[in-house]
């Protein structure tokens, strides 16, 4: 191997990470979430919400990731076009699958499964698939991103991230606060100019990428975004118990202490990663290139567990939150990797 190869290897290896990571918390988040509809205030909801506040830098993270991966190579519009059609079927496929599993049994005969195609065509798909939805939103405008990002300097990309950030993520802060409608009112208008909500993030990644961090800078950008996962998980902890229902608004993936939380964490991957030992890179690249196919049935395996009886309250959240996380991210590669050799199906599904 040549130097130049090895250095491309470590200047991508850590998006490799990074998606292996990612899958793996969102398994977290959902796990967590499972059985935290529930129980306010009681020691396990605590520390289901713990794990389920630091995990949430997985979504904002692999919006960073697509944006780093195809805001910085040339795109192909029938190439682009055909990852998106994958995409669809990608959701099509699934969502038949999850309300097949979630039918009832009264309902698992022709007419309930016409009714839940109905839904589908409505949108009225498995929760986490929303992702997906948002990702194809993003790919259909990348060749308009794209052509920014190439032909703007350094500061104009910050410039447009910070912007939309600020129009974005700051609405959704002000929105929780009553007496602030006279700001909201006017960032609203402001704000329907915009059809995706997560180009910001798109754009970050990209931006992220392409810069190098001052080593006592990145150290304040770690403590910065650890800081901000305590203040937001104490936040949306105080507010459920408070008001003795739960409330999720400070856990928006649009938040500004959700942005630099993600921020953080993908930069400290980044770093970390440039030292990381080449003979696991091939390891690393062939379980990334299966995070789709895990995002895809890692809630069927949550879902049969919790039918099993096997969930967060059957022993201490501490220890069942990520022991069943692990169960379930192994379940799904291994099921994923079954899944590719299914012929004709298989490159759709996984």
């Amino acid at each position: 191997m040549t130097d130049d190869n090895s250095k491309s290897i470590k200047r991508e290896s850590y998006l490799d990470v990074l998606r292996i990571l990612s899958a793996l918390a969102v398994i977290v988040i959902h796990v967590s979430a499972n059985n935290w509809y529930g129980y306010i205030g009681s020691s396990n909801w605590i520390i289901f919400s713990i794990y389920e506040g630091f995990a949430k830098a997985a979504v904002p993270v692999f919006f960073m990731i697509s944006g780093s991966l195809l805001l910085n190579k040339p795109y192909n519009l029938k190439n682009l076009f055909k990852k998106i059609i994958k995409l669809i079927i990608f959701l099509l496929i699934w969502s038949v699958i999850y309300k097949v599993i979630l039918l009832p049994d009264d309902q698992k005969n022709l007419s309930g499964l016409i009714t839940s195609l109905k839904e589908i065509l409505y949108g009225n798909t498995q929760s986490h698939l929303w992702f997906i939805y948002a990702i194809i939103g993003l790919y259909l405008i990348t060749p308009i991103l794209y052509k920014f990002v190439h032909n703007s300097k350094s500061n104009e990309i910050l410039y447009a991230i910070i912007v939309i950030f600020i129009v974005d993520n700051l609405y959704e802060l002000f929105l929780q606060f009553n007496k602030l409608t006279f700001i909201t009112n006017n960032i609203a208008k402001i704000k329907s100019g915009y059809s995706f909500g997560y180009i910001g993030y798109f754009l970050l990644g990209y931006y992220l990428r392409k810069i190098n961090i001052e080593k006592v800078k990145r150290f304040i950008i770690y403590i910065s975004g650890f800081l901000c996962a305590i203040i937001t998980v104490f936040l949306v902890i105080r507010d459920c118990v408070t008001n003795q229902m739960l409330l999720e608004r400070y856990w928006s993936y649009t938040m500004p202490l959700m942005v630099i939380y993600s921020s953080a964490c993908y930069i400290f991957i980044k770093n970390v990663c440039s030292n990381l030992n080449l003979k696991y890179y091939n390891l690393i690249f062939k379980i990334a290139d299966l995070s789709l196919g895990i995002y895809g049935i890692h809630f069927v395996f949550i879902i049969l567990f919790w039918k099993m009886g096997f969930n967060t309250f059957l022993f201490n959240g501490i220890i069942s939150v990520p022991i069943i996380s692990i169960i379930v991210f192994i379940c799904s590669l291994i099921s994923t990797i079954v899944m590719q050799k299914i012929p004709l199906l298989g490159k759709f599904i996984s």
